[in-house]
């Protein structure tokens, strides 16, 4: 009985190292009193492979190819939770935490992180969470790409119309 035991949890053990990586970080955003949520939710589908998107974007620390955007400062080590990046961008300056990772090289690529109150564009945000997700589709001939946001206003920014 003990050995099967052992064989089970092995067996366990292998399909969790071979399934991928996966870390998360209890860190999330605070809620401030007063603030207003936002979501907005936008999906791409192109006739890529996965691994054409993961070879770009694979890296918390690298930004480049998303909207321009330069990291100036990092902490931490590149994807782990808990690393840190910040720099310029859109009149204003992001400061961000990644709290969580799940990578399958073959079929998935995700990872979520959280900013700090910033202004982009005119508009204060008393933080913000970003997921970005990677899917393999069509039988790897094409990628999917999810991108939820929470976003936090500031009181005045959040006017009636």
């Amino acid at each position: 009985m003990h050995f099967s035991a052992l064989a089970i949890l092995a067996t366990c053990l292998f399909f969790n190292a071979v399934r991928g990586h996966e870390e998360y970080s209890p860190s999330d955003i605070r809620c401030p009193k007063g603030s207003h949520n936002v979501f907005v939710h936008n999906s791409y589908t192109y006739i890529a492979p996965l691994r054409e998107f993961t070879d770009l974007t694979g890296s918390f620390f690298n930004l480049t190819w998303y909207a321009g955007s330069t990291v100036s400062k990092t902490t931490g080590e590149d994807n782990v939770p808990g690393a840190t990046r910040s720099g310029p961008a859109l009149g204003g300056r992001f400061d961000e935490e990644l709290i969580a990772i799940t990578a399958h090289p073959d079929d998935k690529f995700e990872y979520t992180y959280h900013g700090e109150p910033a202004t982009f564009n005119g508009v204060d945000y008393e933080g913000y969470v970003e997921t970005l997700r990677f899917e393999s589709i069509c039988g790897g001939k094409a990628t999917y790409i999810d991108v939820p946001h929470l976003r936090l206003l500031s009181p005045s920014d959040c006017r009636v119309q």
